[in-house]
């Protein structure tokens, strides 16, 4: 459980000063225990960790899904507790039974999450989770962001017909479609394509100005 006062504390680091591990065992206990530390702890927190067990059946591939839904006694103490469940980025998964040897005795879940207070999200709504890559152990390593930042999205790239009047059109598309990238045949073409918006982009501003700023222009002298 982590304090929401000392996360807010800090900007560019998330201090554990303030963390408690549930010392009870057996999942009644355990929920039992939150509950009875929520009525005399007040401020906002979170939960974060392996919670074996899943909320919903797009949070599991192969295996028997009944054996891995969360059971009414949990989420009866979700709710109870006013839990809120954290949004996720990356990976869908963060458990693997790593059984590749047989495909069909091979089991993914989202075991590992967080959840936090209602309190929480009023103080920072901004909290996500990272599910990051399997790399030793079978769980994923997740990772709390409390201030997460939201960054403004560019302006769309848009084709332009009238760049085909420009003589070296073509030799624009040949030279940046020949720029080297490695990977993966996916990862090649979208390597190419993001390096053909960049040239094009540029040369659009450098050939014929920004087009879009001028048509805004000439729509309000005709306006």
């Amino acid at each position: 459980m982590v304090d929401s006062e000392v996360v807010s504390k800090y900007t560019h680091f998330l201090a554990f000063d303030t963390w408690y591990v549930v010392p009870v065992v057996g999942i009644r206990n355990q929920w039992n225990y939150l509950k009875q530390l929520t009525e005399s702890y007040n401020r906002p927190w979170l939960l974060l960790g392996d919670f074996n067990f899943i909320l919903n059946i797009s949070e599991k591939q192969g295996g028997i899904l009944e054996n891995s839904l969360a059971s009414d006694f949990v989420r009866n103490a979700l709710l109870l507790l006013n839990m809120h469940d954290v949004f996720s980025f990356g990976n869908p998964y963060t458990w693997c039974n790593r059984r590749f040897k047989n495909p069909y005795e091979l089991i993914f879940e989202k075991l590992d999450r967080g959840f936090i207070k209602h309190k929480w999200v009023s103080l920072l709504p901004q909290t996500r989770v990272t599910n990051l890559g399997r790399l030793f152990s079978d769980h994923c390593p997740i990772l709390l962001q409390c201030l997460h930042e939201v960054t403004s999205l560019g302006i769309p790239f848009k084709y332009f017909k009238c760049w085909h009047s420009s003589p070296d059109f073509k030799n624009v598309l040949l030279h940046s479609w020949e720029k080297d990238c490695k990977g993966s045949p996916s990862y090649v073409i979208a390597g190419k394509l993001k390096n053909l918006k960049h040239d094009l982009s540029r040369r659009n501003t450098n050939s014929f100005g920004h087009i879009k700023t001028t048509i805004g222009k000439l729509n309000s002298e005709i306006g």
